[in-house]
C-alpha cells in the first residue's frame, strides 16, 4: 500500500445527521459519522477546530491521531469525542477501501451470520401498548422495548400514580407477548435511584430482559447500587463517550 497523506476534511451537517468526509490524496474517500444526539453543530465546529491537525497527515495512523487528538483536548465531553469518533470511523474506511477489505476483517473478521433485534413499541393507553407489542411478535420479533410511563405522566401526579400505572403497562405487555418474547423497559433516567429501586423491585415479577437508565447515569456508583438491590440487570452506557467511562 502506497503513502498517501489527507488533503482535505469536509464536515456535513444533515438535518439530524453530522456526516464527515476525509478526502486523500491518492483519491481515497472515507466517511464517518458524528453521533452526539442534538448537539451535531458544535460537533462539526470541533471537527473544523481538528481539521488543520489532520491535513497532511498519514491516514493510516489512526490510533496515533486519535490518541494525539484526545490527549491534547484538555476538557473533554460529548461534543469533543464525537468529532474524535467521526474522524476515526472515516480513518478505518479509509484503511479498509486502500486495503480492499470490510473494515470488520481488520478488527478480528466476522463474529456472527445473524443479530438479535428487539422493536419499540408504544401506545397512548395501555390497551394500545399491548397491541402494538402483540402485533410486533407476529411480525417475527422475540424481544420488544417500550417506555412503561404513558406521555402525561408527570402531569399533577404522585410518585405512587405513575409507579403503578408503569407495572399495570409492563404486565399488561409479559400478558399478551407470553414468556417466549423478552421485553425491555426503558426509563430514559426520569426517576431517583431510591425511585429506581422501588419500581424495579415491582418489575421484577415480569422478568425484563433490561431495566434501562432507570436514574441519570452520572453516578456509575449509584447505579450499580440499583442493580444490587433490583433482581433485573441493568442497561446503561449511552451517554458514555469512552471505553474509560
Amino acid at each position: 500500500m502506497k503513502p498517501t497523506k489527507i488533503e482535505k476534511v469536509e464536515p456535513i451537517l444533515w438535518d439530524r445527521w453530522l456526516l464527515l468526509k476525509i478526502y486523500c490524496e491518492d483519491g481515497t474517500i472515507g466517511i464517518g459519522e458524528g453521533g452526539v444526539h442534538g448537539w451535531q453543530r458544535p460537533t462539526k465546529t470541533m471537527l473544523e477546530v481538528m481539521t488543520p491537525y489532520l491535513l497532511g497527515q498519514d491516514p493510516s495512523r489512526i490510533e496515533h491521531h486519535y490518541q494525539w487528538l484526545y490527549r491534547s483536548s484538555h476538557f473533554m465531553g460529548s461534543v469533543v469525542q464525537g468529532a474524535l469518533s467521526a474522524i476515526d470511523i472515516a480513518l478505518w474506511d479509509i484503511k479498509g477501501k486502500r486495503l480492499d477489505v470490510p473494515i470488520y476483517e481488520l478488527m478480528g473478521g466476522m463474529t456472527r451470520e445473524r443479530v438479535r433485534c428487539y422493536m419499540h413499541v408504544n401506545g397512548a393507553t395501555i390497551e394500545e401498548l399491548a397491541a402494538d407489542a402483540l402485533s410486533k411478535v407476529q411480525e417475527g420479533f422475540t424481544a420488544v422495548r417500550f417506555s412503561p410511563f404513558p406521555s402525561d405522566y408527570y402531569l399533577h401526579k404522585s410518585y405512587a400514580e405513575w409507579a403503578d400505572e408503569a407495572v399495570r403497562r409492563v404486565g399488561a405487555v409479559r400478558e399478551v407477548v407470553g414468556n417466549a418474547v423478552d421485553i425491555c423497559v426503558e426509563i430514559h433516567r426520569q426517576m431517583t435511584p431510591a425511585e429506581s429501586i422501588g419500581l424495579g423491585r415491582r418489575l421484577e415479577q415480569f422478568h425484563p430482559y433490561f431495566y434501562e437508565d432507570p436514574m441519570l447515569p452520572d453516578s456509575p456508583a449509584r447505579m450499580a447500587d440499583v442493580q444490587e438491590q433490583c433482581n433485573i440487570p441493568i442497561a446503561t452506557g449511552e451517554r458514555f463517550t469512552t471505553i474509560f467511562e
